[in-house]
């Protein structure tokens, strides 16, 4: 996280957090999985970046590799009917996880794959990036996606 957005989220935290975030993640590592599915699935219900972020990662990891189900959930995760204000933020989430799905499947022996997903991502996601009044979080997760395509590419 950049460090200005870093001190501008601190000064508006409110107390000090009785955990920092490597404390919470080794506490949610730790927990009932079944209880972690409720919390994602329950604020998931009013949290569209959550969902779509959720249903990305399940398509993509998904045993069943086919095309159209994850061209589906892309198109899904990249549809956005409004103009994204400076403070809507978080979208960036969604094309981190396709980085790192990609990331996923290429060390899961699918690479042809994982470049079809990443590339059919970087076209449409370059398409809506006028959509963003402060598009800095979509620009730099675009450029991130993109940079691990083109290492993809010249592998080959």
């Amino acid at each position: 996280m950049p460090s200005e957005k870093l001190r501008y989220l601190v000064a508006r935290a409110g107390p000090k957090t009785p955990l920092e975030f490597q404390e919470l993640r080794a506490a949610l590592v730790l927990m009932d999985p079944g209880h972690l599915v409720d919390m994602i699935l329950n604020r998931a219900q009013s949290d569209a970046l959550l969902r779509k972020t959720a249903i990305l990662s399940v398509v993509f990891r998904s045993t069943a590799k086919k095309w159209e189900l994850s061209k589906a959930a892309i198109d899904h995760a990249l549809y956005f009917p409004d103009y994204i204000r400076y403070h809507e933020r978080g979208h960036g989430q969604i094309l981190r996880e396709i980085e790192s799905a990609v990331l996923w499947l290429t060390n899961q022996e699918q690479r042809e794959y994982a470049m079809r997903i990443a590339e059919y991502s970087i076209k449409h996601a370059a398409q809506i990036a006028d959509n963003f009044e402060d598009g800095w979080e979509w620009s730099e997760a675009l450029a991130n996606l993109k940079g691990s395509f083109e290492r993809l590419r010249d592998m080959s």
